[in-house]
């Protein structure tokens, strides 16, 4: 067997800065002013679409592309679980230097086998899927033709489902860019930044996380405070989630391109401008019979993580109800209520400068919505419009009108909740619910 140092299999990428003038910054991360670190901290540079993981207790070292080579080496770490300790759901990652055939063998702490699966894979970051352990711990052991190498994995839930390994997706090798460095200090971690690029920072910590975005000048320490409750869904993708009143909501748009088994979903999820970048802040603009993966009746599940439905109109509104809206009010069409609409927005450095923004009650909620906007079929083919300026989430219920449903809109000149029937071809935004 060739040496751990030529397998074909790596998880992350060497990026080595040559010049010595190249502009960097370090980030920190501390819980509770500095009682604590993360677990684990995923950063996602959102203008560039390149996501890193580290431990809490690593340095993200932020380099100008622009002075910097990126050289690909190989790590000593080859399967990446993201998050482990597991809970419900998680994602295994392997990146490969060519196609070839991956077994993934899973051992329980009796050395029993649960898993036992053989995959093709491509040349490229190979994503996975991994649900329904039992709490314990397990090996998964990775075996191609060349290299054989494995990972401790730790389950915290305690589950009746039989455990599950799925193939969710390949990314190229040209699209990965980021690395642990050689060259420096192993706890530091380089990533490729120019001035003025967004980073969505998210924090692990006791099975919880945190969010924050930034836009880093200088060195700087991250200390997260509030931890909410989260979700994944099959592609791996982690929400926020935020209970309000009765309701336990993700606290985030959806931005799944998988059903619940697995599958791709083959029309009707958009990135706004079919621009990738945009995906990560403001989710996927969805067309209404992808949102409902070909069901019709209201709270149905749809392409929501499995033990979440697609809201009903029903549910929008006990929302609007919990906010404060007049009972009166909650089925009428049009503009209704007071401040609700205020209550939900989030984010006011995303949204134009008007009346929502300016409402004291703005992000009290803890729904944090964004202004994502939306897509629509116009005289020349697609149309995109209004980000920055509003938000479009559909419902599972659907309308009078032929070829409709509910949907619910926030804008910025209001701080009032829109209900509507909206052409089930147009793009908007998803929240899912918990049953």
């Amino acid at each position: 067997m060739k040496k751990v140092e030529q397998s074909i299999f790596i998880i992350i990428f060497m990026l080595c800065a040559f010049q010595i003038n190249a502009q960097q910054r370090d980030i920190s991360f501390s819980v509770a002013n500095g009682a604590d670190k993360p677990d684990q901290v995923k950063v996602i540079n959102t203008t560039k679409s390149i996501t890193i993981i580290l431990q809490g207790n690593d340095v993200l070292r932020l380099m100008d592309e622009t002075t910097s080579v990126n050289t690909l080496e190989e790590s000593n770490q080859k399967i990446m679980v993201y998050p482990n300790p597991v809970n419900d759901y998680s994602r295994v990652n392997i990146i490969s230097h060519r196609d070839d055939i991956l077994v993934l063998s899973l051992y329980d702490s009796q050395g029993k086998q649960i898993i036992n699966q053989y995959f093709n894979v491509q040349e490229g970051k190979n994503s996975f899927s991994l649900q329904g352990l039992m709490q314990g711990i397990y090996i998964l052991n990775a075996s191609s033709s060349e290299a054989s190498f494995s990972e401790t994995i730790i389950s915290t839930q305690s589950t009746n489902s039989l455990p599950e390994m799925k193939h969710v997706s390949n990314t190229p090798i040209n699209q990965i860019i980021f690395n642990k460095s050689l060259e420096q200090n192993e706890d530091i971690i380089e990533l490729a930044f120019s001035q003025g690029d967004v980073l969505k920072i998210t924090a692990f910590y006791n099975d919880q996380i945190s969010n924050v975005y930034l836009s880093p000048e200088t060195d700087q320490n991250v200390d997260f405070e509030e931890f909410n409750d989260f979700i994944s869904d099959v592609d791996g993708n982690v929400y926020p989630t935020v209970t309000i009143g009765s309701q336990e909501w993700m606290a985030e748009n959806l931005r799944v391109l998988s059903k619940p088994d697995g599958t791709p979903i083959n029309y009707g999820a958009h990135s706004y401008n079919n621009d990738d970048s945009y995906i990560e802040t403001y989710g996927l603009l969805y067309q209404w019979q992808a949102v409902m993966d070909s069901d019709s009746i209201p709270e149905a599940q749809g392409i929501c993580p499995s033990g979440w439905h697609i809201p009903s109109d029903i549910d929008w509104k006990t929302l609007e109800s919990e906010l404060g809206m007049n009972e009166n009010q909650l089925d009428i069409y049009g503009w209704r209520g007071t401040d609700e609409g205020a209550q939900l927005a989030g984010h006011h450095e995303l949204w134009d400068l008007d009346e929502l923004v300016n409402n004291p009650n703005f992000n009290t909620s803890g729904f944090e919505a964004k202004p994502s906007g939306y897509r629509y079929n116009g005289m020349d083919g697609e149309e995109y419009t209004n980000i920055g300026e509003e938000s479009e989430w559909w419902s599972s219920t659907s309308g009078d009108l032929e070829n409709s449903a509910i949907s619910r809109m926030i804008f910025r000149n209001s701080s009032k909740i829109y209900r509507h029937e909206s052409k089930i071809d147009i793009g908007k935004s998803v929240r899912c619910i918990k049953d």
